[in-house]
């Protein structure tokens, strides 16, 4: 799966990274806040697997997506609270990044095939 799907092999790397930063988080907030961190990326990284395999990948993307930007939200309140690293977060904050970048080139390019199967479709009537 890492060959043909670039995508999960970033997501995966980030979630393992992410992980270990979270076991590292004060006790009093590990089993919730971090918890919350740790779910949320591994929710994204099963719905990038989901994707793969789905014929509705665009709803599966766009959840993804959505639960990309909580994670931003959480990260950054981590670094806030210094749980993170600045460091620690910009790196968090780049992968994310391009991750989304990715996933938003998945769904344009799923919104093009539907166009040009609309328009396809609308020729052959």
């Amino acid at each position: 799966m890492e060959k043909d799907f670039p995508l999960f092999t970033k997501t995966y790397d980030i979630a393992g990274w992410i992980m270990d930063r979270t076991q590292k988080f004060p006790k009093s907030t590990r089993f919730t806040f971090g918890q919350r961190i740790d779910n949320l990326v591994l929710d994204v990284l099963e719905a990038v697997v989901d994707a793969c395999y789905s014929k509705r990948s665009s709803a599966v993307m766009h959840e993804a997506n959505r639960k990309l930007s909580r994670l931003r939200i959480l990260l950054r309140m981590s670094a806030d609270r210094r749980y993170l690293s600045l460091r620690q977060y910009h790196f968090a904050g780049e992968k994310i990044d391009e991750i989304g970048r990715m996933i938003g080139g998945w769904l344009k390019r799923i919104g093009r095939k539907k166009t040009d199967q609309a328009l396809s479709g609308s020729m052959s009537d």
